[in-house]
């Protein structure tokens, strides 16, 4: 009996590779330098400027900023001392 893959025009492997299946055609390595060193000549890199603060303002500015970070750790802590009674009790009452 013939194989199904033969019926149908195809065999095990197709005739382009998987590779070449996007129809490009690969330039040299030159060439390819060449164009990516001409791309990257002509972008300007952006210029950060950095707004001159004072100490007491920007230590005030970072306390209202993350006021919440205490209220958080606190929890973390007291769900963290949960987890750890639990698992003591645990490893007491299995073993």
């Amino acid at each position: 009996m013939p194989d199904k893959a033969a019926r149908h025009g195809r065999g095990k492997r197709s005739v382009r590779s998987k590779g070449r299946r996007s129809g490009r055609t690969s330039l040299p390595v030159a060439e390819r330098q060449s164009q990516v060193s001409q791309v990257t000549g002509s972008v300007s890199r952006p210029k950060a400027s950095v707004p001159a603060l004072s100490a007491a303002t920007s230590i005030a500015e970072t306390r209202k900023r993350y006021a919440y970070v205490p209220y958080e750790m606190r929890t973390i802590g007291i769900l963290s001392g949960i987890v750890i009674v639990i698992l003591v009790v645990l490893a007491l009452v299995l073993s």
